[in-house]
C-alpha cells in the first residue's frame, strides 16, 4: 500500500474515463476539506489553511461528473455531514451556515467549548467552533443565479478568514444580521468553458473570489470502459478509514511546521515566483504562494505527516505549476481584450521570421482582424511596451526572444505519464 494517500487515490480510479488531474484535485479538495481549521500554517501574525477553491473545467464528455461524485461518495463514507447545497442564494447560505448542526461530541472536545451569556459580544453564538462548509457540485453553473457578483465577493472573502476576535457578519433580508464563527469554505465544482463563461461575468475577473480559485483543465483520457469495473472493496474501506482519521485526528489550533530545507526552497520559490504569461491572471499570481502553501498542508498531511520537507513542497510546487500551464487553456477566450488574438497572431508570424518584417507586410496577416492600420500601430505599440516586439528603426519588427529559465523546484516525473503529456 502506497503511503501518499493521493497517490494510492490515483491507483484507486486508474480504471476510470476521467482524466487522472481531475482525480487528482478532487482528492486534494477532499483532504484539504476534511482538516479544516484544525491544522494551519503560521504566517506572521496571520495563519494558513487549506481549504482551497477548486473548479474542474472541460468540454462535455471529459468525465467532471464522474470525478466530482466519486469523491463525493467516499468522503460521505466517513463522518463528515457538512456538504453544501446544490442551489442556493447568498442570504439562505448565509443563513444555512451560521445555523449548521452541532459538531460532533469529539470533535467539540478538541476544539473546547465556550458558552457566552447575552451580552456577550458574540450574542448567540454560543461555541466558538468554526463553521465548516463543502461546495462540491459537478454542476456548478446550477449552484446559484448567473452572475452573482455579490455572493461571488461573499465568497472571495471567506477564502482566507481569520478573525478570533468577532464572527464573520453580514446583513440578510429584514436587516438581520447573521454571525458566523470562523467560516470555513471549500469549494470543488465541475463546469464547461461555455457555461463558465456565462456563470462569471468578465468583470468578476479581477475580483477576490476568481483570483482565488485554481482552474483545472482536463482533456478526455481516451480510456474506454463499456461496463465500468467495481472498485476494489478493500482498497475503498482503506481510503475511508484515511479520510476519516484525517477528519478526526487533529486538535484544534495545531500547527503545521517546516524542515530548514523547506523553508530555503520555499523562500526561494517566493523571491523569484514568475507570473502566469496571461494578463487575466494578474491578481491570481498575487496569492499563488498562499496556494502552494495551502497545498503544502494538504500534500503533508497525505504523507501521514504535520512536517512540510522539501520533497513535500517540490511535489507541491509541480502539481500547482502543472495546473497553472494549462489555466490560460482553461479559460479560452474568456475575459480577453478584443485585440489579444490579434496580438497572438502577430508574435506566431514574428516569431517565425527570419528577419525583421515592415508595417505592410504584418498588415497582410491580419488585415481580415483589423478595422484600419492605426489599430495595428496601437498594438504594435502596445506588443512593444509589453517587451514582446522590438522595433528596429528602418527594418521593422521583431519578437523579443524570451530567455526561458529552466523550472527550478518542479519535478514532472512526480506526475502520471497522463498529466505530462497535456504539458507537451
Amino acid at each position: 500500500m502506497e503511503k501518499d494517500l493521493i497517490s494510492l487515490y490515483l491507483n484507486y480510479k486508474k480504471e476510470t474515463e476521467s482524466p487522472y488531474i481531475y482525480h487528482r484535485w478532487c482528492i486534494i479538495s477532499a483532504i484539504g476539506t476534511l482538516i479544516g481549521r484544525k491544522l494551519f500554517f503560521p504566517f506572521g501574525g496571520d495563519r494558513i489553511f487549506p481549504n482551497m477553491y477548486i473548479m474542474i473545467i472541460g468540454e462535455p464528455a471529459t468525465r467532471k461528473s464522474h470525478a466530482i461524485k466519486n469523491i463525493r461518495k467516499l468522503v460521505s463514507q466517513t463522518q463528515y455531514e457538512h456538504f453544501g447545497p446544490d442551489k442556493t442564494t447568498k442570504e439562505k447560505f448565509l443563513l444555512d451556515l451560521e445555523g449548521l448542526p452541532e459538531e460532533e461530541p469529539w470533535q467539540k472536545e478538541k476544539y473546547g467549548k465556550k458558552s457566552f451569556t447575552e451580552t456577550d459580544l458574540f450574542g448567540d453564538i454560543e461555541d466558538r467552533v468554526p463553521k465548516e462548509v463543502w461546495i462540491i457540485n459537478d454542476e456548478f453553473s446550477d449552484f446559484t443565479t448567473p452572475g452573482n457578483d455579490e455572493f461571488y465577493t461573499t465568497l472571495g472573502k471567506m477564502w482566507d478568514w481569520d478573525d478570533e476576535t468577532s464572527p464573520y457578519e453580514s446583513k440578510v433580508k429584514n436587516s438581520r444580521s447573521v454571525k458566523i464563527w470562523q467560516p470555513t469554505i471549500s469549494i470543488l465544482g465541475g463546469i464547461t468553458p461555455e457555461l463558465f463563461t456565462r456563470t462569471f461575468p468578465p468583470q468578476l475577473l479581477g475580483t477576490g473570489f476568481l483570483s482565488r480559485m485554481l482552474l483545472i483543465h482536463g482533456e478526455r483520457s481516451g480510456r474506454k470502459y463499456t461496463i465500468p469495473p467495481v472498485p476494489d472493496g478493500e482498497l475503498t474501506a482503506i481510503l475511508v478509514a484515511r479520510l476519516e482519521k484525517i477528519y478526526k485526528d487533529f486538535g484544534a489550533g495545531k500547527t503545521i511546521t517546516y524542515t530548514d530545507q523547506a523553508y530555503s526552497i520555499l523562500d526561494e520559490i517566493y523571491k523569484n515566483q514568475e507570473d502566469i504569461d496571461d494578463v487575466r491572471f494578474k491578481t491570481y499570481s498575487g496569492r499563488r504562494f498562499t496556494q502552494l502553501l495551502k497545498l503544502c498542508i494538504i500534500i503533508a498531511v497525505a504523507n501521514n505527516s504535520t512536517i512540510i520537507t522539501d520533497d513535500v513542497v517540490f511535489m507541491a510546487n509541480t502539481t500547482l505549476s502543472a495546473v497553472e500551464k494549462m489555466m490560460p487553456k482553461a479559460l479560452g477566450e474568456y475575459g480577453k481584450s478584443k485585440n489579444s488574438s490579434i496580438m497572438h497572431t502577430i508574435i506566431e508570424v514574428l516569431s517565425t521570421a527570419y528577419e525583421p518584417m515592415g508595417f505592410q507586410e504584418l498588415f497582410k496577416h491580419v488585415s481580415r482582424d483589423v478595422e484600419k492600420p492605426t489599430q495595428l500601430a496601437e498594438i504594435l505599440a502596445s506588443l512593444a511596451l509589453s517587451h514582446k516586439a522590438i522595433n528596429v528603426p528602418g527594418k521593422g519588427w521583431i519578437a523579443r526572444k524570451e530567455v526561458k529559465k529552466d523550472p527550478k523546484f518542479i519535478d514532472w516525473s512526480l506526475l502520471t505519464e497522463e498529466e505530462k503529456g497535456m504539458l507537451e
